[in-house]
């Protein structure tokens, strides 16, 4: 089993690098057909390359994912208060940890965080450490 793995991998990157290669070929195609890179020579001619073939890049990589908008929003906050060194430290992992708004898109929880978190409070109630703990832990989100 472990034979087949490795040829069902190296063919699976295989497909991968040929349909970027595809992609950036056509990309390179494109961006050389424009009439302003003919006159361009050099430096200037690889900068609008470079802009080109940027240009088309999906829009999804330059999202923001929910943490890294509260990241954001943390650190703002905390470059307007001028706060610095363990004071700055503090309230970024005070603001870090701080639950999401309600109007926040990731707000709710989804079915495994909500078993999780009544996993969780079963075991506080119970009062288990340890191997006791784990092992309830493993049999309540298995249910």
């Amino acid at each position: 089993m472990k034979m087949l793995r490795v040829p069902l991998l190296m063919i699976g990157l295989l497909l991968c690098s040929q349909g970027f290669a595809a992609t950036q070929q056509e990309k390179m195609t494109s961006c050389n057909a424009d009439p302003a890179a003919k006159s361009l020579k050099g430096d200037e001619r690889k900068a609008f390359m470079s802009n080109c073939l940027k240009a088309d890049a999906p829009a999804a990589s330059t999202a923001l994912t929910p943490q890294q908008d509260k990241m954001k929003t943390c650190n703002a906050d905390a470059t307007a208060k001028s706060l610095k060194g363990d004071e700055r430290n503090a309230f970024m992992s005070t603001c870090l940890k701080a639950a999401p708004a309600a109007n926040d898109a990731g707000a709710a929880l989804t079915p495994q965080q909500e078993k999780m978190k009544t996993c969780n409070a079963d075991a506080a109630t119970k009062a288990l450490k340890g191997e006791e703990r784990k092992a309830f832990m493993n049999n309540c989100l298995k249910k």
